[in-house]
């Protein structure tokens, strides 16, 4: 997340002349990782628990982002939750569009709940479909408000 929020700094020095940057209309879109950090960027905050719950399910699927830990040897248990569950919000975003946001099965649903601008999580597939951990539109339509819709 802070990748996205370091990009929109230097969005002026790097077009200088061609683009210009209205600071008060700043949206993020992201896929899959990157639809992790967009949402996060909206307030949305990870849960160790329900992702090491995640992973324990989702094992030899090959889908999961936990694979990309455990190819490593990494044990989730040394995640060190006041990282992985930070509050990544920036203010200047305004808006939200994730598509098939990486990591959502780690989206608590009071993660979910801390979001406070306008989301649009959106996954390609059907139920029937669609990988497990790629279930956060589900999460955010369960909120029942206009701010986050899934």
């Amino acid at each position: 997340p802070q990748d996205m929020s370091s990009i929109i700094d230097q969005l002026p020095d790097l077009f200088p002349g061609v683009m210009k940057a209205d600071g008060t209309r700043v949206a993020a879109l992201g896929f899959s990782l990157g639809g992790y950090s967009a949402i996060s960027l909206a307030g949305a905050q990870l849960n160790k628990a329900d992702f090491i719950s995640h992973c324990d399910q989702s094992m030899g699927t090959g889908l999961s982002e936990c694979n990309w830990f455990t190819h490593t040897g990494y044990n989730l248990d040394d995640i060190n939750q006041k990282g992985f569950g930070q509050k990544n919000s920036v203010q200047r975003i305004r808006a939200v569009v994730s598509v098939d946001p990486g990591f959502a099965a780690a989206f608590s649903s009071q993660g979910l709940y801390k979001i406070d601008r306008p989301v649009k999580i959106i996954n390609l597939g059907t139920d029937e479909t669609l990988y497990s951990g790629h279930g956060a539109a589900r999460g955010c339509a369960g909120r029942g408000d206009r701010q986050c819709q899934g």
